[in-house]
């Protein structure tokens, strides 16, 4: 839309008179002819419309035209409409969630179809019931999926499911499934492959068949069109059942009651008992084969821990943009949940099955919404369909939402399934899946009987003439009359014996079972034969007696007032069996069933029947025959058959939303999704809503207003806020601005009435020693049971956060409560009560309450939110000069802080003057709020409060200007104006951000940021703030990261750190890239060196990741290492040696010979190890008493000892042999008298002289002399 050219003067807008407008719209100058241009658009008439006029200078459609959505001028009845990004022009429709809506006057006109109900089961027991509950359960037993037969009622299909376990751990990789169309046929869906079993005596020949089968892109797909029933399944682990919208509230299983209320689902077997999903899915488990209960749920994810991240970041492409147009349509969520429980189970071929299904399952969803998605690589989850194309030909084709014409297609399935598909040419356009090949629609073959039908071809039946047409088999009355013998009706199966050359001709007289469908009148009946008959014609020469299995299946519509049977010749034996049932749906006044039986006059044997129907008026459906034994007696009999009704029809005028489980009576008026919603004649028209303008507020406390959006319309709202700053000053939710120097914890905001529970406190220090001033640190927030804080790391010039004790990083929600940051400031964020609280570095915090929560219910030293703004304890108010005063009464229980129990209490009001002030004049960067940044800022607002606190907290300390200026600045924001100021202060005031980020002051929303290799569009802020933020054109490489990037990196190494695409780096023995295709790592065993050469002295060691090396061999002993050829000794152990050898450490222990001698005659040798006995003669000190005359003293005195040689020899004496022997004495040698003194009785002393020995010898045995 084009905007004029312009200047601004004097406040006002002054436009040039050209626009320069195209496409044939017209030139609008507000200041010169106001109109209201938001409803120059179409899209504007699918808006709520304002009360107000609103005009903007531009170019417009002129008068009866409105800009399209292409921005074309067209008339209302052309105007388009737009739904999922897409324009559609007016008359087109879209159908979507059961809804036809066609496009008309820019807004979609809705009608509501029948909802058929899909079930859907995959994986490890992800179960999506027809009520769209989504629940887990995983059991290796057969269970009911779905049934017909609930309660007393006779049931005519079933689905039955049981788990193939895969893998060690019992979880699943594949799924048998049964399907059993009961009194017909069972199907067995197992192996990739369908397998039929007959029940007894169905046929399979039919005009219309039971059921159809076919391969559709990834899936076999079964349809019963008889029964509103479809199952598509992808042969491995997933089915889906689809259920047509008669089966409402009549099936039960592990698919639910589908009754539109999802509530409900869990509803055990045979009870009304809603329970957990384990006991829900053992109640359903079939009674054979035997089996077990699940006691307990398998998380894969736990089994397989280190799986989990891999998991979470291949499962984002859910949450990413290769879905990104189908979010808005079919929630992401439970399916991604499901894929990582999917991606951690099992290894190899689990592993990639679970991750792939999981996917599909979703793309399914997808598609059913019209929103077709081609998410498979070569490197993920490969389809190949060249296996299908012949040698020369290509012409099958991997489609994500395939369609294709095919012969005969009889199901009720419309929509698009992934997988292989053929395309045919336009003069082929029909795939004829008996011969695999495109052909046109008249030469489609059929399949009948197990048996491709070639187009034209001809069944001939008794009455009836079948014909292979365009794919299917047509059947019409056949034109040729066959005579024959009477008829024998058979009502069992039996063996078919002929004898030569019969004549046999196969016809129909079935038994009849009559349905009404509606309840009129007349009501029609659709009848269905069970059995058929054989007619025998009489031969001449031979005996014929032939009995055939049912090979024909018809149904068909008719009205049957009267049936009549009548026999006229008679046979030997006749029997007649007749079984009507009759099967009422509507509320019906019961007539009696009459029965007429009337006798000829000529007699022949005849068979009498007599039946009974009664029909009980109800609106459930019953089924209530009443049959009598047949008796026989004479005569042929006539039976005529009447039946009446009368129907009483109350018709009730209601709109459905089946859905959501809604009803409206006509006449309802309610208001919904922006829309007033009125029922009228079952269907509900829609107006748009007309939004009131919205006023603002006159008296929100310090004019502190924000608009809020109920979802439909916007409004004003009043908020209270209180801050503190500095050393701290206050401003109280009414504006009363007053100084409070203490160092304890005192209560900011506190409920007088609980109904939040809400309490805010302020944790203060004393930050400016000279001044004795305090400063905020921290704040707590109490609500309801949690408690959160904000509080300053000192030294560190951050803030930190806590929620009930445990620390946590923002952004963080629990509870109700979120933690934001931008990287300075911290805020605590409570939605429900739209109430926030925040702290910075530099002191300054800031509390915000919606009045429409808290008006007049809070105390504190914050003040009544929309009262006053000095309060004490017991509720009473105080002048606003008392603030300061009142501001003791609100101490806050610290257990941090016992001292604070002493703190003063309950001050007075005595006035005592301004504020102390200070001779001081503060730091020179309070002058900046005189600077030209804050001028547009000073115009608006009264700065001069803020100055003075500025100089007065800036008199010791020049950085606590910081705080003040702070305020300063938030309170321009607060008047739309933003200010950079903090380059202006010389560093002092400078906030420090990571390399690569940037400070800003005025930054309305966080940065994007990285998840799953994502990029996430980052928080829109309540209201500007300040942080350091990444450069334009970047983001955060995770939410919590603070490093910027360019692109999503979608790989991590071993220490977490981000890998971007095609980094290759080494971990754990392997080498690791991050695949370019795949966007994930992907990593191989490093490969192996060739070993080493080692020398003799050297042994080859393989060391980690299989690395070998030649390492020396070495001897290790008492933690030394020594060499080869090293030898040492262990003084622990004198008697070893040791040395260290190319074979290791060898040791050498020495014997000592046997010696025996005391401990001061050894002689040890060097080692210390053996040793040897001093055996010469010599002189050895003794003990000695020496008693003379009575007087006696102990002396130590020496004496010879030792041992002397022996000699021994053989001599001849005197002509005899003998031995001598010639021994020696250790002697005195030499000596030296001494004298001793000797103790006497009675004291006295006597000397006393002895020899004493100076020396010994060996010598020649004598007596001593």
């Amino acid at each position: 839309m084009g905007a004029p050219q312009g200047k601004c003067e004097d406040g006002q807008l002054l436009c040039s008179e050209d626009c320069g407008c195209t496409q044939g719209k017209v030139c609008v100058h507000c200041s010169q002819f106001s109109i209201d241009t938001a409803q120059k658009t179409c899209a504007s008439l699918s808006k709520p419309t304002s009360a107000v006029q609103s005009c903007t200078s531009g170019c417009y459609c002129p008068g009866g035209q409105l800009e399209d959505h292409r921005g074309v001028c067209v008339t209302v009845d052309n105007c388009t409409c737009q739904y999922s990004g897409r324009v559609f022009k007016a008359g087109q429709s879209v159908k979507t969630n059961c809804r036809t809506c066609t496009c008309h006057h820019a807004q979609w006109s809705c009608v509501d179809e029948p909802c058929p109900g899909t079930c859907l089961v995959y994986g490890n027991g992800h179960y999506q019931t027809f009520d769209s509950k989504w629940y887990r359960y995983d059991g290796n037993c057969q269970y009911t999926l779905v049934e017909d037969g609930c309660g007393s009622e006779a049931g005519s299909f079933s689905v039955k499911v049981e788990s193939v376990p895969c893998c060690d751990e019992a979880l699943t990789c594949s799924r048998t499934i049964v399907l059993d169309l009961l009194g017909n046929v069972t199907l067995t869906l197992n192996e990739m492959k369908v397998m039929r079993r007959l029940q007894g005596g169905w046929a399979s020949l039919e005009a219309e068949p039971l059921y159809s089968t076919h391969t559709v892109g990834l899936y076999i797909m079964i349809s019963v069109p008889s029964r509103g029933l479809t199952l598509i399944w992808d042969k491995h682990t997933r089915l889906t059942v689809i259920l047509d919208d008669r089966w409402r509230n009549r099936v039960c299983g592990l698919c639910g009651n589908f009754d539109s209320n999802e509530m409900n689902d869990l509803q055990i077997s045979g009870s009304s008992v809603v329970s957990s999903p384990l006991a829900f899915g053992n109640s359903w488990k079939t009674a054979t084969p035997p089996c077990s209960d699940v006691t307990n749920e398998v998380f894969p994810c736990q089994r397989h821990s280190y799986c989990s991240a891999w998991a979470e970041r291949r499962c984002m492409i859910l949450r990413g943009d290769t879905f990104k147009d189908c979010h808005l349509k079919v929630d992401p969520e439970p399916y991604y949940q499901a894929c990582v429980l999917e991606s951690c189970s099992c290894e190899f071929e689990g592993k990639f099955l679970g991750f792939c299904t999981a996917v599909a399952a979703y793309t399914e969803a997808c598609s059913d919404q019209d929103v077709c998605v081609r998410w498979r690589t070569p490197d993920m989850c490969p389809v190949y369909c060249d296996y299908y194309n012949e040698q020369g030909h290509s012409s099958w084709h991997y489609d994500p939402c395939g369609q294709i014409k095919t012969c005969g297609k009889n199901n009720l399935f419309t929509g698009k399934l992934e997988g292989c598909y053929p395309r045919c040419p336009a003069e082929a356009p029909y795939y004829d899946e008996n011969t695999r090949r495109c052909s046109t629609l008249d030469n489609c073959t059929c399949y009948s009987n197990e048996t491709i039908v070639k187009p034209g071809t001809v069944i001939r039946k008794p009455t009836e003439k079948c014909t292979c047409e365009q794919g299917r088999i047509n059947c019409g009355p056949d034109q040729t009359t066959t005579t024959s013998e009477p008829t024998t009706t058979a009502t069992q199966s039996a063996t078919m014996r002929t004898t030569p050359e019969p004549t046999t001709i196969l016809t129909m007289t079935p038994e009849y079972t009559t349905t009404p469908k509606q309840p009129t009148t007349t009501p029609e009946y659709t009848t269905t034969p069970k059995q058929p008959t054989t007619t025998t014609t009489k031969p001449t020469t031979s005996h014929t007696e032939m009995t055939t299995d049912p090979t024909i299946f018809t149904e068909m519509t008719t009205k049957p007032t009267i049936f009549t049977e009548m026999t006229t010749k008679p046979t030997p034996f006749t029997e007649m069996t007749t079984k009507p049932t009759i099967f009422t749906e509507m509320t019906t006044k019961p007539t009696p069933f009459t029965e007429t039986t009337s006798k000829p006059t000529s007699e022949g044997p005849s068979t009498e029947a007599t039946t009974l129907y009664t029909s009980q008026p109800t609106t459930f459906s019953t089924r209530s025959p009443t049959t009598s034994e047949s008796t026989t007696s004479t005569g042929p009999t006539t039976m005529s058959t009447t039946i009446s009704t009368e129907s009483t029809t109350r018709t009730i005028c209601e709109c459905r939303d089946l859905k959501r489980n809604q009803i409206w009576a006509c006449g309802e008026k309610w208001t919904e999704d922006c829309f007033n919603k009125t029922c009228k004649g079952g269907k509900i028209e829609m107006t748009s809503v007309t939004c009131p303008n919205p006023v603002r507020p006159t008296m929100c406390p310090r004019g502190q207003m924000v608009r809020v959006s109920d979802g439909c319309c916007d409004y004003w709202k009043c908020d209270c806020r209180c801050d503190l700053y500095g050393d701290p000053h206050y401003i109280s939710f009414q504006g009363v601005t007053f100084d409070f120097l203490d160092n304890c914890t005192y209560i900011l905001v506190k409920e007088k009435t609980l109904r939040h529970h809400l309490t805010v406190a302020v944790d203060n220090y004393f930050c400016i020693p000279e001044l004795d001033g305090s400063c905020a640190k921290g704040i707590i927030l109490q609500y309801q049971n949690n408690t959160a804080t904000v509080s300053i790391v000192p030294d560190e010039y951050r803030v930190k956060s806590t929620l009930n004790q445990k620390s946590v990083e923002p952004p963080y929600e629990e509870n109700g409560i979120r933690f934001e940051t931008t990287g300075y400031m911290v805020s605590v964020y409570i939605p429900e009560i739209r109430s926030y609280i925040s702290l910075t570095p530099s002191n300054t915090v800031t509390v915000t309450l919606a009045m429409e929560h808290f008006l007049h219910n809070t105390q504190g030293q914050c003040g009544v939110c929309g009262g006053s703004s000095c309060v004490r304890r017991s509720g009473e108010s105080e002048a606003d000069s008392c603030c300061d005063k009142t501001a003791y009464d609100w101490i806050y229980e610290d257990p941090l802080k016992p001292e604070c129990s002493a703190a003063p209490r309950d001050v007075p009001c005595n006035h005592t003057g301004p504020p102390p002030t200070t001779n001081c004049p503060g730091s020179p960067l309070c002058d900046l709020l005189h600077h030209p940044v804050f001028a547009d800022c000073s115009r608006r607002l009264d700065l001069s409060q803020l100055e003075r606190n500025c100089r007065f907290d800036s008199c010791g300390r020049n950085d606590m200007a910081c705080s003040p200026l702070e305020q300063a600045v938030e309170e321009c924001k607060k008047a739309g104006i933003c200010v950079n100021w903090r380059t202006l202060t010389n560093g002092t005031c400078a906030v420090g951000c990571p390399t690569g980020m940037v400070y800003r002051e005025c930054q309305s929303q966080l940065d994007d940021y990285c998840h799953g290799g994502v990029r996430v569009q980052g928080r829109v802020l309540e209201e500007v703030e300040a942080g350091c933020f990444c450069l334009r054109g970047q983001f955060r490489a995770e939410e919590h990261k603070k490093i910027c990037v360019s692109e999503c990196p979608y790989c991590k190494g071993p220490l977490g750190e981000h890998k971007q695409l095609g980094e290759t780096w080494q971990s754990n023995c392997q080498v690791c890239t991050c695949s370019n295709q795949t966007k994930t790592e992907e990593c191989q065993p490093k490969p192996p060196s060739p070993p080493p050469l080692c020398s003799q002295n050297s042994v080859l060691v393989t060391g980690c990741c299989g690395k070998q090396t030649c390492v020396e061999k070495t001897c290790n002993y008492d933690g030394r290492t020594y060499k080869v050829g090293d030898r040492w000794t262990d003084l622990a152990l004198p008697c070893e040696s040791y040395s260290c050898t190319r074979e290791g450490t060898q040791t050498v222990r020495r014997v000592c010979p046997h010696q025996n001698c005391s401990e001061e005659d050894r002689v040890w040798d060097e080692q210390h190890c053996c040793y040897t006995c001093n055996q010469s003669c010599a002189t050895r000190v003794s003990s000695v008493n020496i008693t003379v005359d009575n007087c006696t003293a102990t002396l130590q005195l020496p004496m010879c000892q030792g041992q002397c040689g022996t000699e021994t020899r053989w001599v001849v004496a005197r002509s005899i042999l003998h031995l001598e022997q010639k021994c020696e004495c250790c002697r005195v040698r030499s000596y030296e008298r001494k004298s001793v003194n000797l103790t006497c009785t009675g004291g006295s002393v006597m000397p006393h002289l002895y020899a004493h020995v100076t020396s010994c010898e060996c010598h020649n045995c004598s007596i001593l002399q």
